[in-house]
């Protein structure tokens, strides 16, 4: 769906094969040139799909058949995959349900290699992740700022939204999540949070107040939810020969 130009969105539209199938379909991120979608699951040449990672590309032609995005000593006990990829496509963050996972589902970082494979998932600890469940990532564009939902922090409903910042370099030590507050979170599942580019805005889902089991949701972000500002700049390039 687009945006009008009275901030009204047009009626949505199915993308369609080869992206969509009579499986579970779901985009997990979009590159910054808006060439590529990263969607979860392995779709397989027979049309079944299997846990995992795969990318489509858009051309001339419409959606590229989506390809495997490997993922070292990848496995997922639970039943549902919950994923974000970063806005420079170099770490990934899954809620997953693996040996050493706390309870329901953790949250897990990976981090993109030379040979373009995805490193094995790595617990991202206690301070994030709790014994129930941890899910619904979403790392902001400033790769610092990690938005998350959690039946088990202290919140108002089945699962809130919170929000923690990396505070180094290593990926393993963040702030104390903070609940995003009434505004946001209900008393229902509240999750799936997203920031456009530009900053101003949050979208989310929510079960509350929803027409079925969960809406989309629009809010202005107030600074204490904001993600650090990050400079976008785009353009072509052209080479001149003299």
């Amino acid at each position: 769906s687009t945006m009008n130009a009275d901030g009204t969105w047009k009626e949505a539209e199915n993308l369609g094969a080869p992206i969509n199938n009579d499986g579970n379909n779901a985009v997990i991120g979009i590159s910054t040139d808006a060439k590529t979608v990263y969607l979860i699951n392995v779709y397989l040449p027979d049309g079944k799909m299997i846990n995992g990672l795969s990318s489509s590309t858009h051309t001339a032609a419409g959606w590229s058949f989506p390809s495997e995005y490997k993922i070292q000593n990848y496995y997922n006990d639970h039943d549902d995959t919950e994923m974000s990829i970063s806005g420079y496509n170099n770490v990934l963050i899954s809620s997953l349900q693996r040996q050493d996972t706390e309870g329901d589902k953790d949250l897990y970082i990976s981090f993109i290699q030379a040979d373009k494979t995805w490193s094995e998932p790595v617990n991202m600890g206690s301070n994030i992740n709790t014994a129930s469940y941890e899910g619904s990532p979403f790392l902001a564009l400033d790769n610092k700022t990690l938005y998350f939902t959690s039946s088990a922090h202290p919140g108002y409903g089945g699962g809130d939204l919170f929000v923690t910042k990396r505070l180094d370099d290593t990926w393993k030590n963040w702030s104390k999540p903070q609940n995003l507050g009434p505004n946001i979170n209900t008393s229902k599942w509240d999750g799936y949070f997203n920031i456009s580019a530009v900053g101003d805005y949050a979208y989310f889902s929510s079960s509350e107040s929803a027409t079925s089991k969960e809406d989309i949701f629009r809010i202005r972000l107030t600074p204490e939810m904001k993600p650090d500002p990050v400079a976008i700049i785009s353009g072509s390039t052209t080479e001149i020969n003299s």
